[in-house]
């Protein structure tokens, strides 16, 4: 993870890629960045596989690839009324196989996602055509 804050807008795809180091099989990852200053919401989660501990069947499958020390790449789309700022890595949780759940919160690299308003600017026409009917 990188020290410079990377700046994304409304629609803009975040690729988030970690390296999960764990002896289990894991079942799912979810990452999640908080907004600085508001410790009691707007977050942004980047998840792949089961994020909770219930009882579907699906819940035990490991998450296809190389799940122990190996790569996983989670992705998200800053949706239309997220709310501008900079959001933090704060915790990244994990679920096992066997149905253990794991919230790492201390040792995390200091991570950074600004969110940037979307520009107000009127946009730049080079040039308007319009057609119409043939004379």
């Amino acid at each position: 993870m990188s020290e410079e804050i990377r700046g994304f807008v409304t629609g803009d795809k975040i690729t988030v890629t970690t390296r999960v180091e764990h002896a289990a099989n894991i079942a799912g990852i979810a990452v999640y960045y908080r907004l600085e200053n508001n410790p009691q919401g707007h977050a942004i989660a980047f998840t792949k596989g089961a994020t909770r501990i219930g009882s579907g069947s699906e819940q035990s499958k490991p998450l296809p690839g190389p799940y122990i020390e190996g790569e996983v790449k989670l992705e998200n789309v800053v949706y239309p009324r997220q709310r501008p700022g900079v959001y933090h890595l704060e915790s990244v949780s994990l679920i096992t196989a066997g149905h253990q759940q794991i919230v790492v919160q201390e040792e995390l690299p200091a991570d950074s996602i600004r969110i940037l308003p979307e520009p107000a600017d009127p946009p730049y026409f080079e040039r308007l055509e319009v057609a119409g009917p043939e004379t």
